[in-house]
């Protein structure tokens, strides 16, 4: 993940923004976002209704997720996986929010 991911996470958390579980996002009277839902907004063109949240997609090589696979930094946790999918079990299943996400996320890609 990359410095520009890490700061809209950021930014999410700090306008208020809804954090949700299971979608990318929700719309109506509760709307909200997961965290990966958040981070695919850097890329306009891509939908993300059309794959699946763990799914690496065009949106990735802005963010700076990679196909790296990396063990959940939840002490305890037998998970490994990739980045894409680690984000989505770091907000869904360790209800991390979007801050802690941006700030504990493992490794540091590049900037693009």
């Amino acid at each position: 993940m990359n410095t520009k991911a890490r700061e809209a996470l950021v930014a999410a958390a700090l306008s208020g923004r809804l954090q949700i579980t299971g979608r990318f996002h929700r719309e109506g009277v509760d709307a909200g976002d997961c965290a990966l839902g958040i981070l695919h907004e850097l890329d306009p063109p891509h939908n993300p209704l059309c794959c699946s949240r763990t799914a690496l997609s065009p949106a990735n090589h802005v963010i700076g997720l990679s196909n790296t696979k990396h063990g959940c930094p939840v002490k305890g946790c037998t998970v490994y996986i990739g980045e894409a999918s680690l984000v989505v079990h770091l907000n869904d299943q360790h209800k991390w929010d979007f801050l802690t996400i941006a700030r504990k996320f493992p490794g540091g890609e590049a900037d693009v």
